[in-house]
């Protein structure tokens, strides 16, 4: 009986056990030499176009530093099991230099949502496989994004 209870004890405790996925992440990205106080307002810039609003989504920024932070809310939606990821709240610090940027994140809430009965739930790391990658995919996508915008000063090659 007693062996009964411990191996049950050991499959609970082992079905419950979740891996910590690291989130945090640090990318450096190139960019054309530049003057450093027209990459600081450039990247101000794209933060306005990205996030509607640099009032609502920057905590810090210091154009002697070089630094912005920034606390966004990055929406996926990525469906399994009973489980939804609605998004993510992401801290991020942009540093600033004349060929390159230091994009971290900092800080990730992840928001879930169980389709069943609607409660709401939220993270430090990843249930699956699919949530990390589509999250990893959202701030490539960020940082692609960014260093477009520096480089073309956010001009389309359709605009006239």
């Amino acid at each position: 009986m007693k062996i009964l209870f411990i191996l049950l004890f050991c499959l609970t405790f082992l079905s419950c056990y979740q891996t910590i996925i690291p989130t945090k992440t640090t990318h450096i990205l190139q960019i054309k030499k530049t003057n450093i106080k027209t990459v600081f307002e450039k990247v101000k810039k794209w933060v306005a176009v990205t996030f509607k609003s640099t009032k609502a989504v920057i905590d810090y920024e210091s154009s002697e530093e070089n630094i912005i932070t920034l606390s966004v809310f990055l929406k996926d939606d990525v469906v399994y099991g009973l489980r939804t990821t609605t998004g993510y709240n992401v801290k991020i610090m942009i540093s600033m230099k004349e060929t390159k940027i230091k994009f971290e994140v900092l800080d990730i809430l992840i928001n879930y949502s169980n389709s069943g009965n609607g409660d709401k739930t939220q993270l430090t790391y990843f249930l699956d496989q699919e949530a990390e990658d589509s999250y990893k995919l959202k701030i490539e996508e960020l940082e692609l994004s960014l260093v477009d915008f520096i480089e073309t000063d956010g001009k389309k090659s359709e605009d006239w």
